[in-house]
């Protein structure tokens, strides 16, 4: 007597699942069991069911079936199982009224009841191989419950016989391997390709995909991922050519998607923007989207490798419990191996700055380090998390107070606003002995505006932290990547021209699409004017931007209406030459500095003379203009002077953070509000006078107040706040309205700013200016 398992042997698929789908193609009514059999499915895979009473359920789509013995037939011809011998006898679990007829030798099968939808009779194999009276010779797996108590074994591997136990093992040992190198083998395959398009859509591609292998680290970094994805779908199917297939497919498509998206936008793809899948709907409807035979191959390789897979490489896990146990296991570990991939001192220490990347370029960052663990490491800004006491409703209810408001016809000036870079007032010191005054034009300049001092949250580097907090109105920033409600955004829905100007790279701080989120009609940039200088006159750029400034502006209000400009000085951007002065012209006395301290020094003072001199030209072209215009301008922070501060200390300048003078001294840059006489008639303001300190984030609504302007309802609520507080710090500072610093406020006042930052998380998540 010969026995062998239907189910582990005989037809190695789930007869439940592929007799079903048979039939439900041919009698598509029987697909109302689906849904229901989806979750029965997760029920036993987990075990929280019996595999009986899983089966009962499974097959209860009989009572429903039509021809059915005709469909019996026509599965069983497309099945191809696999009896060794003729005269053997099957043992099954399934239905006998199914499996019986399917075979042309003796079954024993269970018993069911179609209309109670349970077995009657349910097959022990166990039993019934211990109640065969004459030996027997089992076929099967070294498992199989009807090995224990038979006379002779013969191992079943696929459609290979084994009378031996240990080739047995030996071959399906080496099965097992091969699998799983082939699945790690073609992970990598995969990854590798992320990397490859990554370094596409670089100049320097092939220099930069090169690069990537002499970091072991990243090389890593990049494969691990998908690795473990391959892994964990190999342990949720079972099947080798499920989990290579939607690995490869999902790496090739994400990788595909962030090379077009950097293409097109110079904008990497980042876990966030799965928000955004109608605008990369649009986006690719604007583009020609050219498919290369490089990405052809790749996809002809995705169903080579599926294939190989399904012939060669197709291990399965066949003992109960391992499959869950080890993906449970591996999902943990992947989880706790997550801080890795989070950390900001691996994404630091991974830097990968050859082919000369640019460390200011968050587009260039990204693909320095490959596609996949920078696209996974963009996890960090992927959530913008609520504050701890936030509530939309009450929140709603604080902005309910206030109605936006349009600006009066009667009152509309144009405005144009200037971030400079590193601009601040080092005579405030009091250290520094000129020769050639270059503050003298802020000084008179601050006796006729209305000015004072941001106090911002960076010191030396960050600009587009101050830049951005003073288009929004917000200290806590959102990543940009889709419209964010702005002052701009605000201007613009009041029918003015909202433009701006950098004579830098558009990609500098992704500002070409972020500038256009935050409602700019149009920014323009100058990507080549520093490719056409040479030495230090690349920093020579304020000479040239003051009149496009100005020149755009003209054309701006040519039409009518009313204009708005928000423009960054490059010129004064760190480092500042310590080998030798830039010109001829000495600015300070040398007080006993060394060379490379007074180049410094006398380096960046040329910038600040640059930027004061192209603010008068332009202020006298407008001081008696017919058209009503403010001008502000502001520093985005204090400038590098040397490595770790050295010349502040040099010169004795007090950068203590824990003192007050330290605090200001390190954070504190000036802003001035300057208006023409139109101006000045129309808002009834003189714009004169002294502002104190406020953070960046609430100069607009200073401006807005002064030209009796009330704006939406979130700068009246900021208007509100700053009644208050002044400076909500990044470090937890907070300066009141009276002058007052504090590390510790308050209870009333921090309610107050946890009450800011409640309404600015909402402000951030709800839009309010349609697509304009």
């Amino acid at each position: 007597m010969k026995l062998i398992i239907f189910e582990e042997c005989v037809y190695r698929k789930k007869t439940e699942k592929s007799f079903y789908l048979y039939c439900m193609l041919r009698q598509i009514s029987l697909i109302k069991y689906a849904p229901f059999y989806f979750l029965l499915g997760i029920l036993k895979y987990f075990h929280i069911i019996k595999e009986m009473r899983y089966l009962e359920k499974r097959w209860s789509f009989l009572a429903n079936l039509k021809n059915r013995e005709k469909l019996i037939e026509g599965f069983a011809k497309k099945a191809k199982f696999f009896i060794p011998e003729s005269d053997m006898t099957v043992l099954s679990h399934h239905p006998d009224s199914i499996i019986k007829p399917m075979l042309c030798c003796k079954c024993v099968a269970s018993e069911y009841d179609e209309t109670e939808k349970k077995f009657l009779n349910y097959v022990n194999y166990s039993e019934y191989a211990c109640s065969c009276k004459s030996d027997f010779t089992a076929y099967g797996h070294i498992s199989s419950p009807i090995m224990q108590s038979a006379f002779a074994r013969v191992y079943v591997f696929g459609r290979k016989l084994f009378s031996s136990r240990v080739k047995y093992i030996r071959m399906r040992a080496v099965h097992f391997t091969s699998s799983v190198l082939f699945i790690a083998a073609v992970s990598s395959f995969w990854a590798v390709v992320g990397m490859y398009f990554s370094s596409r859509t670089y100049s320097a591609r092939s220099e930069l995909f090169k690069s990537y292998f002499s970091h072991f680290e990243l090389v890593l970094l990049n494969i691990l991922p998908v690795l473990i994805t391959a892994l964990l779908l190999w342990l949720l199917s079972n099947s080798v050519t499920f989990s290579i297939f939607t690995t490869g497919f999902l790496t090739l498509i994400l990788s595909l998607v962030n090379y077009f998206k950097i293409l097109f936008r110079n904008d990497p793809f980042l876990v966030e923007d799965f928000k955004y899948i109608d605008e990369a709907g649009n986006m690719t409807s604007k583009f020609d989207v050219n498919i290369t035979p490089n990405m052809i191959i790749c996809f002809v390789l995705l169903f080579v490798f599926a294939v190989a897979g399904r012939l060669l490489f197709n291990a399965k896990i066949k003992l109960n419990y391992v499959r869950p146990t080890v993906f449970i296991v591996l999902s943990a570990v992947t989880a706790f191996g997550m801080k890795w991939y989070l950390s900001e001192d691996t994404y630091i220490r991974n830097q990968n700055n050859s082919c000369g990347i640019v460390k200011w370029s968050a587009t260039q960052q990204f693909i320095s380090r490959g596609f996949v663990y920078p696209f996974i490491h963009s996890l960090n800004t992927a959530f913008d998390t609520a504050p701890d006491n936030y509530n939309e409703k009450e929140t709603e209810k604080i902005l309910s107070q206030y109605k936006d408001e349009d600006i009066p016809e009667e009152k509309r000036v144009n405005i144009l606003s200037f971030m400079l870079e590193a601009y601040t007032d080092l005579d405030r010191f009091g250290v520094l002995e000129f020769t050639d005054d270059v503050y003298s034009f802020l000084h008179e300049l601050q006796k006729e505006s209305y000015s004072g001092y941001l106090v911002t949250d960076i010191f030396a580097a960050g600009t587009i932290t101050t830049e951005r907090q003073f288009l929004t109105g917000m200290n806590y920033l959102p990543s940009f990547r889709s419209n964010t409600n702005s002052y701009v955004w605000y201007l613009r829905s009041q029918g003015y021209n909202t433009q701006g100007y950098h004579p830098s790279y558009s990609w500098f701080y992704n500002r070409r699409n972020i500038n256009e989120h935050l409602g700019f009609s149009n920014y323009y940039f100058d990507d080549v004017i520093l490719d056409n200088t040479e030495g230090h006159y690349r920093y020579e750029t304020n000479y040239l931007m003051f009149p496009d400034v100005l020149n755009n502006y003209r054309k701006g209000i040519e039409n009518g209406g009313n204009y708005f400009s928000f423009n960054i000085t490059y010129q004064g951007h760190s480092p500042y030459s310590e080998d030798y002065c830039w010109f001829d012209r000495e600015y300070i006395k040398n007080k006993g500095y060394t060379e490379g301290e007074y180049n410094i020094l006398n380096n960046y003072l040329f910038n600040i003379d640059s930027a004061n001199t192209e603010l008068e030209k332009l202020i006298n072209e407008l001081r008696y203009d017919s058209e009503p215009v403010i001008l502000i301008f502001f520093g985005d922070h204090m400038p590098w002077l040397g490595n770790n501060a050295s010349i502040y200390k040099m010169l004795g300048i007090n950068l203590d953070l824990s003192t007050e003078e330290g605090f200001y001294n390190y954070y504190m840059t000036p802003f001035v509000v300057w208006a023409n006489e139109e101006a000045k008639r129309i808002s009834g303001n003189d714009f004169v006078g002294d502002a104190g300190k406020i953070g960046a984030y609430m100069l607009m609504s200073r401006v807005f107040e002064m030209l009796g302007w009330k704006g939406d309802s979130f700068n009246q609520y900021i208007t509100h706040v700053s009644k208050t507080v002044a400076v909500d710090h990044v470090t937890g500072a907070t300066l009141t309205s009276d002058g007052t610093l504090s590390m510790e406020p308050n209870p009333e006042i921090s309610e107050l700013v946890s009450r800011y930052e409640n309404v600015q998380y909402y402000q951030r998540h709800h839009f309010k200016y349609g697509t304009q």
